[in-house]
């Protein structure tokens, strides 16, 4: 496997130290990430936004922990917890 190819990043993109939940957890993460990535590019291209990294990864933390919350991972705490350390999750995962 090549390293610039998608599927093998986001299959070499596991911790070691965390359960397969909680890398389940952190590959979602990932994936949100891109997918905030390529929404906001287009905003950018197509609605003459300005880059804003922080709406990206904001978004990006409220779409997991949405995701996780409500498809059986039991994540405890609310949106506001998660947003200050979201590790704390992973670990709990």
């Amino acid at each position: 496997m090549r390293c610039n190819e998608v599927d093998s990043h986001f299959y070499r993109f596991s911790l070691s130290f965390f359960s397969v939940k909680a890398n389940n957890l952190w590959k979602g993460l990932w994936l949100a990430i891109t997918k905030e990535f390529w929404n906001h590019r287009n905003r950018v291209i197509f609605n003459n936004r300005k880059v804003e990294e922080v709406e990206i990864f904001a978004l990006a933390q409220m779409n997991v922990w949405t995701w996780a919350r409500f498809s059986g991972f039991r994540v405890k705490g609310s949106l506001s917890e998660w947003f200050m350390n979201p590790l704390q999750f992973l670990k709990q995962a």
